[in-house]
């Protein structure tokens, strides 16, 4: 199971928090910042379900199951930790090509997956990190519901479905940009609430 950490810089928010630690006590400060990175951390799931999609074929679904409980990384940064299995190509992630019945082995053909948004990617004729055998997808066999396997040696059998990025490498690459853009907005916005009800 992939797991990846989204850190949030905060370092420009300091000037808030200091202004918070001013006017309460250490317990109370240390309290509100917990609650504000709490209240960040029920956003953190929407965040992630708008902006994902905008880069890959994900479905919020899948996105929401893979984030966890956001936590403190200490004064005001934040940590949202993510983890999911990377998605099987023609489940998860859907693909396209392969051909009716089981393909002798060694022979290989076109298949294609839909990951990022506006890419159609082609899987490679060997996979060399599964073995090193050619990917194939038997459209005939309904009980594999059009899932690409490929072979891990020269027998025919043990077979296995093929994988493409798990979710929490997507926040963390295409998508980083915008979700972390909308996170720190949101924990922004939390301590500009907080500090307007001490004014």
């Amino acid at each position: 199971m992939a797991e990846y950490i989204i850190t949030i810089d905060a370092s420009d928010l300091k000037n808030k928090v200091d202004f918070l630690r001013k006017r309460l006590t250490p317990e109370r400060a240390n309290a509100m910042l917990r609650n504000i990175c709490r209240e960040t951390g029920k956003q953190v799931r929407p965040i992630l379900k708008k902006e994902i999609p905008r880069e890959y074929h994900a479905t919020k679904a899948w996105i929401g199951s893979s984030t966890k409980r956001m936590r403190s990384g200490g004064g005001i940064s934040c940590v949202i930790p993510l983890a999911s299995t990377r998605g099987t190509i023609g489940g998860r992630i859907k693909a396209s090509g392969g051909r009716a019945g089981w393909v002798p082995r060694g022979a290989h053909y076109r298949i294609t997956a839909k990951i990022v948004k506006g890419q159609q990617s082609v899987l490679p004729q060997w996979l060399s990190s599964y073995g090193g055998n050619p990917p194939f997808r038997n459209t005939s066999a309904q009980k594999l519901h059009g899932a690409v396997f490929t072979r891990l040696s020269k027998n025919p059998f043990p077979i296995e479905r093929v994988s493409a990025l798990a979710v929490p490498q997507m926040p963390t690459n295409r998508a980083q940009p915008m979700v972390e853009a909308d996170i720190h907005e949101a924990l922004s916005a939390a301590l500009d609430r907080h500090i307007g009800e001490l004014l």
